[in-house]
């Protein structure tokens, strides 16, 4: 795990899913609590918000091309669910 300004983050695996899906279950029967899962889209989101009010390494990251690198896996997941 890793602390990133206000956020904890750490590696995905394959209890991933089940987490959000826990977190999510929870906050919507009225439990209140500051975690939440971020899925990559909010991810994504995040880092346009962010360095649009002159986040540097944010806009280095999109300058890089890595955030439309993430932008094309969330569209390859979802082609991939689709077709299940």
């Amino acid at each position: 795990m890793i602390r990133v300004g206000s956020t904890v983050r750490r590696v995905a695996g394959p209890w991933t899913p089940n987490v959000a899906a826990l977190l999510t279950g929870l906050h919507a029967a009225g439990v209140r609590f500051r975690w939440a899962a971020l899925h990559l889209e909010d991810l994504i989101a995040y880092s346009y918000a962010r360095a649009a009010q002159g986040d540097a390494a944010l806009q280095r990251t999109i300058d890089e091309g890595h955030v439309l690198l993430y932008e094309g896996d969330l569209r390859y997941i979802r082609s991939l669910l689709s077709e299940a």
